[in-house]
């Protein structure tokens, strides 16, 4: 038989931004719980009272609390870990038979070029490349008989370097994309390696995206 607590543990598992308002103490418990009170007694199929879905909610609030401060414990050790790189192009292709070539011949010109940034990724239906505008005069070249979808000028790039540790404490990138996104930031793309996280946004917002990482 369901009990109050694990209906409310079901209900607020689905709501992420629920959940963070839980676990920074900005919902008022009352309120919330007369909100959920109908779905609660919907799943129980009985009824229920404010006050026990109000000590449901308090049981919950400090697991969350706890979950909140291992994430930021995890990017507190980050700081200094940051690398920018300005005036990057992004240009998207449609995949064909011939784009691996393309990308070969790419990755043959690239070889020497030490201090130029770039990443090559590949999905299911299209490829986007993102490097130093100062080289991309060979993308056009060397993809000029490939289906552009997408270019992009004027971006920079900010890549985290994270602890190992990373890959065992989930939500991390959901806390790091939040904040991004309530700043009011655009993110164009990201891109991610085990321990490497990087951030695609406009040469203009790269100040505003930097500051907003280092606050966290």
């Amino acid at each position: 038989m369901l009990t109050v607590s694990q209906v409310v543990e079901e209900i607020i598992s689905k709501e992420p931004f629920l959940q963070e308002l839980l676990s920074e103490n900005l919902i008022n418990l009352s309120a919330l719980s007369r909100k959920l009170k109908p779905e609660i007694e919907k799943k129980l199929m009985k009824k229920t009272n404010e006050s026990a879905v109000v000590m449901a909610l308090k049981r919950r609030v400090p697991v969350l609390e706890s979950f909140s401060s291992e994430i930021i414990k995890e990017l507190s050790n980050i700081t200094g870990d940051i690398t920018i790189r300005s005036q990057l192009s992004d240009y998207t292709y449609e995949n064909s038979s011939s784009i691996n070539r393309c990308h070969k011949d790419l990755i043959k010109y690239l070889s020497d070029k030490q201090d130029v940034f770039y990443t090559y990724s590949k999905g299911v239906r299209e490829t986007t490349i993102i490097l130093s505008t100062s080289v991309s005069g060979i993308v056009k070249t060397t993809f000029k008989n490939e289906r552009l979808i997408d270019k992009t000028e004027g971006l920079a790039s900010l890549t985290i370097n994270l602890p190992e540790s990373n890959k065992t404490i989930p939500g991390l990138y959901y806390y790091i994309l939040k904040n991004i996104a309530w700043a009011g930031i655009n993110i164009f793309e990201v891109i991610s390696t085990t321990n490497e996280f990087t951030l695609i946004v406009s040469d203009d917002a790269i100040d505003k995206t930097f500051s907003v990482i280092k606050s966290m």
